[in-house]
């Protein structure tokens, strides 16, 4: 798992609902599905730092994309959350930005009050269709 200096903590991962699709009348092709929106961005970060910084390894593994779990072993990553953990508690995210939005990717800044997690212009894309970190 990937740190900027030892002081520093590398936020990763995400979750979110997709979008759903609706459906026309007789005689009318569905609707093409929603991408998941900038709302379930939003939610998906929250839901991650809950994870991360709640000591839940396997929760916020589970929300990396695929390149970034390819890149970080699951067993290595869970201990890493769980040291995260014990430093920093249960801390929460006071300021969400989104720095940049398309259908497929983004930016996230995130704050918490502490220097060494805040999180600033992390990359986040969609798989699954699902916001996933992927920062890596």
């Amino acid at each position: 798992f990937p740190t900027r200096r030892s002081s520093d903590l590398v936020l990763v991962g995400v979750i979110a609902a997709c979008g759903g699709s609706s459906s026309g009348g007789a005689g009318q092709s569905p609707a093409p599905a929603a991408g998941p929106s900038e709302a379930d961005l939003k939610l998906a970060v929250f839901a991650y730092s809950d994870a991360f910084l709640g000591g839940h390894g396997d929760r916020a593994y589970d929300m990396l994309s695929r390149r970034c779990q390819a890149e970080n072993d699951a067993t290595r990553f869970g201990n890493l959350v769980r040291g995260s953990h014990i430093l920093y508690g249960d801390e929460t995210i006071k300021t969400l930005t989104v720095d940049s939005f398309s259908a497929t990717t983004a930016t996230v800044t995130y704050l918490y009050g502490n220097r060494n997690i805040d999180q600033h212009n992390q990359r986040w894309t969609v798989e699954g269709g699902q916001w996933r970190w992927d920062g890596c």
